[in-house]
């Protein structure tokens, strides 16, 4: 996949798939960004509370969980529920907040702490959390690279097509 076909595929997936099934692959994408980035995925729930928790492997008191969210506009909302939720898991020992990804050609995450959200929503133009900015970076970079990788296999097959490698990322 050359540069040309990175940029244009965020809009690709826009295209086949409908905005669900889209927004659930690119969390699929972020999770296994995070497992190139040497975090363990520990948990995650596709449609119900927080979408997923990581714990770094050799430092494990780099420990997030994190709402996937994805927009054609400039914000994400921000429901009551999540806070509650994002609420227990910092009881637990995570760092929590948003990420959300703009829909757009070049699109990256932007990470947004918790105590940053407000309801009913949040504008993700705004940039990251500070101190978050090391880790956009770096799970960005492994983004572009989960592109590159399973970007094809996506298009082609969808979900079912990444369950193998997310299952991998809870396994190791």
């Amino acid at each position: 996949m050359d540069a040309a076909q990175r940029t244009e595929f965020l809009p690709r997936l826009d295209r086949d798939f409908d905005s669900r099934q889209r927004g659930k692959i690119l969390q699929r994408f972020l999770q296994l960004a995070f497992d190139r980035a040497g975090y363990r995925l520990v948990d995650e729930r596709i449609s119900e509370g927080i979408d997923f928790d990581v714990i770094h492997r050799t430092d494990p008191s780099r420990r997030f969980s994190f709402e996937a969210r994805t927009t054609e506009s400039f914000v994400v909302p921000v429901k009551l529920e999540d806070l509650r939720q994002m609420e227990a898991r910092e009881a637990e020992g995570y760092q929590t907040g948003i990420a959300a990804l703009r829909i757009a050609p070049g699109g990256r995450w932007v990470f947004l702490a918790r105590p940053w959200l407000r309801t009913p929503s949040v504008r993700v133009s705004a940039g990251n959390t500070t101190g978050w900015d090391t880790l956009a970076e770096e799970i960005n970079a492994r983004f572009v690279d989960v592109i590159v990788e399973c970007g094809a296999l996506a298009l082609a097959e969808g979900l079912p097509g990444l369950e193998a490698l997310v299952n991998q990322a809870k396994a190791e």
